[in-house]
């Protein structure tokens, strides 16, 4: 899943699977702040279109972002945290550039649907675990293509290796027949190749580069690349360094594996 055709396509579904989960959550925490003047507020909201004579309001994804974040300090700093605001701001990034016809990068998709997990999990909403099968679907058609190719690397030119070894011993052992018509056959073995490792230092490592220490700002504990959890830390919250002293300096104490 790497055309754009395809990335644009996963960035609606998750757009879509947001706005499920948060269009009741939103309505309802205006209601309950603003009480019998909460469409009014709404209406108030900048760049924001609601029909004065339907009480029965919707929202899209774009406009549940932008009501969070407007009365973020008088309603929605009670409910959620300052991390969860963060991720309203990357998933209103992500979505202007779907709407702008910007080009998508696959880590686009991906961080948009941890995103769009997390805050569904945050508010216990009910499709949280369909977003989370969402995003492990597309994670496994994003690695599965890449573990393919990387095999291609180490496939293509093992196979020309091979075949040329195949054909030069086809040439001597026509050569030697002709010379010595008696001696018997010589009987060539083939080597077992043993299987090369699919996985890369950038996927082990990712989000981080290869070596760098993963930080989670959640249970402010490090991981080292030999730890035992390295390579599942790979949340978009982590924080990469570069030395023990750097990590350790910010206040993070390293895991126990």
């Amino acid at each position: 899943m790497d055309n754009q055709r395809d990335l644009r396509g996963a960035v609606d579904t998750l757009l879509h699977v947001f706005q499920q989960g948060y269009e009741p959550f939103v309505l309802t925490a205006i209601k309950s702040a603003h009480g019998h003047q909460w469409l009014e507020v709404l209406r108030n909201t900048p760049d924001l279109r609601v029909s004065a004579q339907h009480v029965q309001v919707r929202l899209d994804a774009t406009a549940l972002v932008r009501v969070m974040l407007h009365h973020w300090e008088d309603t929605f700093s009670r409910i959620l945290t300052s991390t969860e605001r963060n991720m309203l701001y990357e998933v209103r990034h992500i979505r202007n550039k779907w709407a702008h016809q910007s080009p998508l990068l696959i880590d686009d998709v991906d961080r948009l649907a941890d995103n769009v997990v997390r805050l569904l999990r945050a508010i216990n909403a009910a499709n949280a675990e369909q977003a989370t099968q969402l995003r492990e679907s597309l994670r496994d058609k994003r690695y599965r293509r890449l573990t393919f190719f990387q095999n291609l690397w180490v496939i293509i030119p093992v196979s020309i290796l091979v075949v040329s070894i195949g054909a030069g011993a086809i040439v001597w052992w026509q050569l030697r027949s002709a010379v010595i018509p008696d001696q018997p056959t010589i009987q060539t073995r083939t080597q077992q190749v043993d299987p090369v490792d699919a996985s890369t230092a950038e996927d082990v490592a990712y989000p981080c580069k290869p070596g760098e220490i993963k930080a989670n700002p959640r249970t402010m504990i490090y991981h080292v690349p030999e730890g035992a959890y390295y390579a599942n830390t790979r949340n978009s919250d982590i924080q990469c360094f570069v030395t023990v002293t750097d990590v350790e300096a910010a206040g993070y104490r390293q895991a126990k594996r």
